[in-house]
Protein backbone atom coordinates (compact mmCIF):
# COMPACT_ATOMS: atom_id res chain seq x y z
CA UNK A 1 0.00 0.00 0.00
CA UNK A 2 1.43 3.37 -1.05
CA UNK A 3 1.48 6.21 1.41
CA UNK A 4 0.46 9.57 0.03
CA UNK A 5 2.93 12.39 0.66
CA UNK A 6 0.51 15.11 -0.43
CA UNK A 7 -0.79 17.26 2.41
CA UNK A 8 -4.41 16.56 3.33
CA UNK A 9 -6.78 19.46 2.96
CA UNK A 10 -8.99 20.19 5.91
CA UNK A 11 -12.76 20.41 5.46
CA UNK A 12 -12.67 24.14 6.18
CA UNK A 13 -10.05 24.63 3.47
CA UNK A 14 -12.14 22.67 0.95
CA UNK A 15 -15.31 24.55 1.87
CA UNK A 16 -13.62 27.95 1.58
CA UNK A 17 -12.09 26.97 -1.77
CA UNK A 18 -15.51 25.87 -3.04
CA UNK A 19 -17.07 29.16 -1.94
CA UNK A 20 -14.21 31.17 -3.48
CA UNK A 21 -14.73 29.45 -6.83
CA UNK A 22 -18.47 28.77 -6.81
CA UNK A 23 -19.87 32.14 -5.81
CA UNK A 24 -18.14 34.17 -8.58
CA UNK A 25 -19.11 31.44 -11.06
CA UNK A 26 -22.77 31.54 -10.04
CA UNK A 27 -22.92 35.33 -10.17
CA UNK A 28 -21.25 35.42 -13.61
CA UNK A 29 -23.44 32.67 -15.05
CA UNK A 30 -26.58 34.35 -13.70
CA UNK A 31 -25.58 37.60 -15.40
CA UNK A 32 -24.11 36.09 -18.59
CA UNK A 33 -25.04 38.05 -21.69
CA UNK A 34 -27.16 36.11 -24.15
CA UNK A 35 -27.75 39.13 -26.38
CA UNK A 36 -25.26 41.59 -27.86
CA UNK A 37 -24.24 44.55 -25.75
CA UNK A 38 -22.39 47.68 -26.79
CA UNK A 39 -19.48 46.99 -24.46
CA UNK A 40 -18.66 43.54 -25.84
CA UNK A 41 -18.28 44.08 -29.59
CA UNK A 42 -14.47 44.00 -29.73
CA UNK A 43 -14.27 41.14 -27.25
CA UNK A 44 -16.76 39.08 -29.24
CA UNK A 45 -14.86 39.67 -32.46
CA UNK A 46 -11.69 38.48 -30.75
CA UNK A 47 -13.47 35.45 -29.28
CA UNK A 48 -14.79 34.22 -32.62
CA UNK A 49 -11.41 34.74 -34.25
CA UNK A 50 -12.29 37.86 -36.21
CA UNK A 51 -9.48 39.87 -34.64
CA UNK A 52 -9.32 43.61 -34.51
CA UNK A 53 -7.03 46.08 -36.14
CA UNK A 54 -3.90 46.82 -34.15
CA UNK A 55 -4.71 44.51 -31.23
CA UNK A 56 -2.54 41.48 -30.51
CA UNK A 57 -3.95 38.56 -28.56
CA UNK A 58 -7.12 36.60 -28.06
CA UNK A 59 -5.92 33.33 -29.56
CA UNK A 60 -6.65 31.30 -26.42
CA UNK A 61 -10.13 32.83 -26.16
CA UNK A 62 -10.75 32.07 -29.82
CA UNK A 63 -9.75 28.43 -29.36
CA UNK A 64 -11.95 28.07 -26.29
CA UNK A 65 -14.83 29.85 -28.02
CA UNK A 66 -14.63 27.39 -30.89
CA UNK A 67 -15.13 24.52 -28.46
CA UNK A 68 -17.87 26.39 -26.60
CA UNK A 69 -19.82 26.88 -29.82
CA UNK A 70 -20.11 23.09 -30.10
CA UNK A 71 -21.99 22.83 -26.79
CA UNK A 72 -25.75 22.79 -27.40
CA UNK A 73 -26.75 25.29 -24.68
CA UNK A 74 -28.61 28.49 -25.49
CA UNK A 75 -27.60 31.07 -28.10
CA UNK A 76 -24.02 31.58 -29.29
CA UNK A 77 -23.39 34.67 -27.21
CA UNK A 78 -24.41 32.84 -24.05
CA UNK A 79 -21.99 30.01 -24.82
CA UNK A 80 -19.17 32.51 -25.31
CA UNK A 81 -20.10 34.25 -22.06
CA UNK A 82 -20.05 30.92 -20.21
CA UNK A 83 -16.39 30.46 -21.20
CA UNK A 84 -15.62 33.84 -19.65
CA UNK A 85 -17.62 32.95 -16.53
CA UNK A 86 -15.81 29.65 -16.04
CA UNK A 87 -12.42 31.31 -16.43
CA UNK A 88 -13.42 34.04 -13.99
CA UNK A 89 -14.09 31.28 -11.47
CA UNK A 90 -10.74 29.65 -12.31
CA UNK A 91 -9.02 33.00 -11.76
CA UNK A 92 -10.83 33.39 -8.41
CA UNK A 93 -9.59 29.92 -7.47
CA UNK A 94 -6.05 30.97 -8.37
CA UNK A 95 -6.41 34.07 -6.19
CA UNK A 96 -7.58 31.79 -3.38
CA UNK A 97 -4.57 29.49 -3.85
CA UNK A 98 -2.12 32.40 -3.91
CA UNK A 99 -3.65 34.01 -0.82
CA UNK A 100 -3.83 30.66 0.98
CA UNK A 101 -0.16 29.92 0.31
CA UNK A 102 0.88 33.41 1.42
CA UNK A 103 -1.21 33.22 4.58
CA UNK A 104 -0.03 29.69 5.41
CA UNK A 105 3.56 30.87 5.56
CA UNK A 106 2.81 34.10 7.45
CA UNK A 107 -0.18 33.47 9.69
CA UNK A 108 -0.03 32.05 13.18
CA UNK A 109 -3.71 31.05 13.29
CA UNK A 110 -4.17 28.20 10.79
CA UNK A 111 -7.98 28.21 10.90
CA UNK A 112 -8.13 31.85 9.89
CA UNK A 113 -6.08 31.33 6.70
CA UNK A 114 -8.74 29.66 4.53
CA UNK A 115 -11.38 32.19 5.53
CA UNK A 116 -9.13 35.17 4.76
CA UNK A 117 -8.06 33.59 1.47
CA UNK A 118 -11.70 33.04 0.52
CA UNK A 119 -12.47 36.67 1.35
CA UNK A 120 -9.59 37.79 -0.86
CA UNK A 121 -10.85 35.63 -3.74
CA UNK A 122 -14.43 36.83 -3.28
CA UNK A 123 -13.33 40.45 -3.15
CA UNK A 124 -11.60 40.05 -6.50
CA UNK A 125 -14.10 37.64 -8.08
CA UNK A 126 -17.18 39.70 -7.23
CA UNK A 127 -15.70 43.09 -8.09
CA UNK A 128 -17.49 45.13 -10.72
CA UNK A 129 -14.67 44.97 -13.26
CA UNK A 130 -14.17 41.22 -12.86
CA UNK A 131 -17.88 40.47 -13.15
CA UNK A 132 -18.23 42.77 -16.15
CA UNK A 133 -15.52 40.83 -17.97
CA UNK A 134 -16.99 37.52 -16.84
CA UNK A 135 -20.40 38.13 -18.38
CA UNK A 136 -19.35 38.65 -22.01
CA UNK A 137 -17.51 36.32 -24.34
CA UNK A 138 -13.93 37.16 -25.20
CA UNK A 139 -13.34 39.24 -22.10
CA UNK A 140 -10.12 39.46 -20.13
CA UNK A 141 -10.89 36.55 -17.82
CA UNK A 142 -9.05 33.93 -19.88
CA UNK A 143 -5.81 35.93 -19.88
CA UNK A 144 -6.16 36.76 -16.19
CA UNK A 145 -6.82 33.14 -15.26
CA UNK A 146 -3.84 31.87 -17.26
CA UNK A 147 -1.53 34.48 -15.72
CA UNK A 148 -2.75 33.75 -12.18
CA UNK A 149 -2.55 29.99 -12.67
CA UNK A 150 1.08 30.31 -13.74
CA UNK A 151 1.79 31.98 -10.40
CA UNK A 152 0.18 29.18 -8.38
CA UNK A 153 2.55 26.50 -9.71
CA UNK A 154 5.56 25.49 -7.63
CA UNK A 155 8.91 26.08 -9.31
CA UNK A 156 10.85 23.22 -7.72
CA UNK A 157 10.82 20.50 -10.38
CA UNK A 158 10.95 20.22 -14.16
CA UNK A 159 7.30 19.22 -14.63
CA UNK A 160 6.10 22.30 -12.78
CA UNK A 161 8.40 24.53 -14.81
CA UNK A 162 7.04 23.00 -18.02
CA UNK A 163 3.49 23.63 -16.78
CA UNK A 164 4.36 27.24 -15.97
CA UNK A 165 5.89 27.63 -19.43
CA UNK A 166 2.78 26.19 -21.09
CA UNK A 167 0.51 28.49 -19.11
CA UNK A 168 2.70 31.50 -19.91
CA UNK A 169 2.69 30.54 -23.59
CA UNK A 170 -1.10 30.31 -23.65
CA UNK A 171 -1.24 33.60 -21.77
CA UNK A 172 1.16 35.24 -24.24
CA UNK A 173 -1.08 34.50 -27.21
CA UNK A 174 -4.07 35.73 -25.21
CA UNK A 175 -2.80 38.86 -23.50
CA UNK A 176 0.66 40.43 -23.84
CA UNK A 177 0.20 42.67 -20.77
CA UNK A 178 -1.01 39.67 -18.77
CA UNK A 179 2.06 37.58 -19.55
CA UNK A 180 4.32 40.55 -18.84
CA UNK A 181 2.83 40.96 -15.37
CA UNK A 182 3.02 37.21 -14.73
CA UNK A 183 6.68 37.15 -15.78
CA UNK A 184 7.48 40.08 -13.50
CA UNK A 185 5.74 38.33 -10.61
CA UNK A 186 7.64 35.10 -11.30
CA UNK A 187 10.95 37.00 -11.40
CA UNK A 188 10.09 38.68 -8.10
CA UNK A 189 9.11 35.33 -6.63
CA UNK A 190 12.42 33.85 -7.74
CA UNK A 191 14.37 36.82 -6.39
CA UNK A 192 12.68 36.39 -3.00
CA UNK A 193 13.52 32.70 -3.00
CA UNK A 194 9.90 31.61 -2.72
CA UNK A 195 8.88 28.27 -4.16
Amino acid sequence: MAISTAPRRRPLDRACAAVAIGVPLLFAVARAADAPQLRDDVALLRAIGGGTSGVIGGASSAALATWALLVPIGPRLLRLALVAAVFAAVAAGAVYALARRTLASNLEMPRLGPVLAALAALTAGLSTAWQREATVGGGATVGAALALLSLTMPLGDVRACVSVGALLGACAVESVPGVAVALLALVARGALGAR
